[in-house]
């Protein structure tokens, strides 16, 4: 592959360049910003937990399968309220961020999860679907 008219077209352009580095700039900053709102919304959501209601296991199946990976029902979020629907996305979103000061991933829902009481129960929900933690 011939690199020569793609420097052209930078030379040419050199615009289309910043704009290439500030996009990437914008989407390091937003995907920051979701993974500091979703620690709040992740206790939300083990608040929301602990009243072991429908919702309860609807949430626990969703969390479930984000940290396990086992397949779930999307169509879960449909029994939500509208603030836990919206604290489950704003999870789903920051899920998988590292930049090496701030990190969201399985360690962190885990914690969550343990420091609530609520492991044990969590865990469970890959049993009572026969998928081993």
């Amino acid at each position: 592959m011939n690199q020569e008219p793609q420097k052209e077209h930078e030379a040419e352009n050199p615009a289309a360049s910043q704009d290439v580095f500030e996009n990437i700039r914008i989407g390091r900053s937003e995907r920051l910003q979701s993974a500091i709102d979703a620690f709040p919304a992740l206790q939300r959501l083990i608040d929301a937990m602990q009243q072991q209601t429908g919702q309860s296991y609807k949430l626990r199946s969703l969390l479930y399968s984000l940290w396990n990976g086992h397949p779930t029902d999307l169509s879960d979020t449909l029994i939500l309220d509208w603030p836990l629907k919206k604290d489950f996305c704003a999870v789903l979103l920051a899920f998988g961020y590292e930049n090496g000061k701030t990190v969201f991933f399985y360690k962190t829902i885990q914690t969550a999860l343990k420091q609530a009481g609520l492991f044990r129960w969590f865990i469970n929900a890959g049993e009572e679907s026969g998928v081993a933690a």
